[in-house]
């Protein structure tokens, strides 16, 4: 049931009964309305709808019956001319891929192992702080093959 609080932003409203908000502005029946988001002023009870046409300004103790009944006023509009029913699914952004973004992270995780086993690690062979850092940089070979064979 459409309410002030189940308006979605982007969607297009029609007015099907007239109506006159709190500022005495008069909203006819046909006219559409893109829904643009909603402010409320908890001290006053006030409701100001905003749409991209015009915003509608409501009062809760003197527009109570038009908050608590707003789906006999305005109802969800389809661009063909039909009232859509349906709730519009939200809209996924794509993201960019960041495929070697994993293998920079590793070489570098393990280069600082390398780096703490040389600095204040026990008694080892002398190739041992090499094994991780070179690890690390096969890591990062793959990294740029990644990105290379498929850019974003």
């Amino acid at each position: 049931m459409l309410s002030i609080h189940t308006l979605e932003e982007g969607v297009i409203y029609m007015v099907t009964r007239p109506f006159t908000d709190y500022h005495q502005n008069n909203f006819t029946p046909g006219a559409k309305l893109t829904y643009a988001g909603r402010a409320f002023l908890p001290y006053h009870g006030g409701h100001t709808l905003f749409f991209k046409e015009r915003n509608i300004y409501l009062q809760e103790d003197d527009d109570a019956t038009l908050i608590n009944s707003l789906h006999e006023y305005l109802t969800s509009f389809d661009a063909t001319g039909r009232v859509a029913p349906t709730h519009r699914p939200p809209v996924l952004i794509a993201r960019g891929r960041r495929k070697g973004f994993y293998y920079f992270v590793g070489f570098f995780a393990l280069a600082m192992i390398a780096l703490l086993i040389i600095l204040f690690g026990p008694s080892r062979p002398a190739w041992l702080p090499f094994v991780p850092f070179g690890i690390g940089f096969l890591l990062l070979i793959a990294a740029v093959i990644a990105e290379w064979g498929h850019p974003v």
